[in-house]
């Protein structure tokens, strides 16, 4: 799908990611896979202007799927050349977890320090 100028207004746009039988498409889901969208996501509209921010693109069905037994959610990216979906993985508790004690024990230890 390609725009000649660029998304504007507000509101959802859903992507569908069925099959065109209407099938599960968990065959292509993995394809999808990225760490980042941003940079690795896969184009599905070129436009050549990002769309409006108060345009919220996202999924039907197939919000999180799992496979190999992580867990990945869809995620969208609006550049200035185009919309990228991508899947990325879910952080595990306990690494948010880490993160948060960390950011504790940095500003612990700035305290200490004034």
């Amino acid at each position: 799908l390609t725009f000649t100028g660029k998304a504007t207004g507000s509101g959802e746009v859903v992507i569908s990611l069925a099959n065109f039988n209407g099938d599960d498409p968990y065959d292509y889901l993995s394809y999808l896979i990225t760490d980042d969208v941003a940079a690795n996501g896969k184009k599905v509209i070129s436009w050549s202007e990002a769309a409006d921010q108060g345009i919220n693109f996202t999924t039907d069905l197939y919000k999180t799927f799992e496979h190999e037994g992580t867990e990945y959610v869809f995620e969208t990216y609006n550049g200035a050349d185009g919309l990228y979906i991508g899947y990325v993985q879910v952080p595990e508790p306990a690494g948010i977890a880490a993160a948060f004690g960390a950011l504790a024990l940095a500003v612990a230890a700035y305290r200490r320090k004034r």
